[in-house]
């Protein structure tokens, strides 16, 4: 049997206000189907590529949250450890922090990477440290943590 490894691109958003219209009005058919394209055998890469293009043809940015960030960041840790193995490809922080939109000034060398560090030392985790962490990210994205509390949003009138 082939496996396949697929990647989400573009859309979610449409998908997620049709899952809400469905529950809203559960009887009409139009909510319940979301058209999408279907690519088989793209690299890494390429998904990263088509998902830009994509973002630019609909010109559509959604800011990511602190947590989309980091898992960025530890699966391009993982793409990087099978390049080059466990020796860290040295523009590897600034590469990420610029695949998400975060210019970091080239004359500050390091000075300027410094500030995300914590991002990287909780993304550049593997095995069952990293797995456990992500639980834990999950269960925040679900409100499942004692204690949290969340932001209602405000409604125009």
């Amino acid at each position: 049997m082939d496996d396949y490894t697929y990647y989400v691109i573009g859309g979610s958003h449409s998908a997620e206000a049709r899952r809400q219209l469905v529950k809203e009005y559960p009887l009409t058919p139009f909510f319940k189907y979301v058209e999408c394209k279907v690519y088989a055998g793209l690299t890494h890469e390429e998904a990263k590529l088509l998902a830009w293009d994509h973002n630019n043809d609909n010109d559509y940015r959604q800011k990511m949250s602190c947590i989309e960030r980091i898992r960025f960041f530890h699966h391009e840790y993982l793409d990087a450890l099978q390049k080059y193995g466990p020796r860290l490809h040295p523009g590897l922080r600034r590469q990420c922090l610029l695949e998400v939109g975060i210019a970091v000034d080239e004359s500050t060398k390091s000075e300027g990477l410094r500030k995300y560090d914590s991002w990287f030392q909780l993304a550049f985790r593997t095995r069952e440290v990293w797995d456990l962490q992500d639980r834990i990210f999950s269960m925040w994205e679900r409100k499942e943590i004692k204690g949290q509390r969340s932001k209602k949003a405000k409604l125009d009138p």
